[in-house]
C-alpha cells in the first residue's frame, strides 16, 4: 500500500438488505451503519481498522396486492445497554448519597 492512499473518516450510510419473501409477503430490513474507520502504510507494511454500529431502522412490507408498509424496528439491544449502564451508575450514586447523609447526622 503506498503511503497516504488510504485517509481514515467518518462513516454514515443507510443499509437496504436483501427482500426476502415469507408467505405472500416480501420484506426488506433496513438499517444504518455508522461509525469511524481508518489506516495507513508503507513500504514495510499497513493496517487498518473500524469502529461501527449498526442500528436497525425499519422494515418495508410488500404485500401480494402491491401494498406497502413501513415497519419500525425498536433497537432492543440499544434499550437494553441503557438500563443496564442506569443500574451500573445508580447503585453508586444512592450508596454516596446515603454515606452522605450519616456522615452529616453524627
Amino acid at each position: 500500500m503506498a503511503e497516504g492512499t488510504f485517509r481514515p473518516g467518518r462513516v454514515q450510510r443507510r443499509l437496504t438488505g436483501e427482500p426476502m419473501t415469507i408467505g405472500g409477503r416480501t420484506l426488506q430490513p433496513i438499517a444504518s451503519v455508522s461509525g469511524w474507520i481508518g489506516g495507513g502504510g508503507n513500504e514495510e507494511g499497513s493496517g487498518g481498522g473500524a469502529l461501527l454500529s449498526v442500528t436497525p431502522l425499519e422494515v418495508i412490507v410488500h404485500e401480494a396486492d402491491d401494498r406497502e408498509q413501513r415497519v419500525p424496528t425498536p433497537d432492543a439491544a440499544g434499550a437494553a445497554l441503557k438500563g443496564i449502564l442506569l443500574a451500573g451508575l445508580g447503585g453508586p450514586l444512592i450508596w454516596l448519597v446515603v454515606r452522605l447523609i450519616v456522615r452529616r447526622s453524627k
